[in-house]
């Protein structure tokens, strides 16, 4: 939960490296998911990391077209 906090801190204050942040912070959900036999939990989690990624490469290719 730390790690998701942090995450959302950075990216609130225009930190790329927040969305890796984020990616961490749902390996470490999936893991909880995966103890907890939650599919749901690490299904949401695969999504987030996706989409974190996601985040992190189209912020690259804005930073590189300015």
């Amino acid at each position: 939960m730390v790690a998701t906090f942090v995450s959302l801190w950075l990216i609130g204050n225009k930190v790329r490296a927040g969305f890796l942040v984020g990616v961490l912070a749902n390996v470490f959900w999936f893991g909880y998911g995966f103890l907890s036999h939650s599919i749901a939990n690490m299904l949401a989690s695969c999504v987030v990391a996706g989409l974190q990624y996601r985040g992190w490469h189209k912020w690259g290719a804005e930073a590189e077209a300015n």
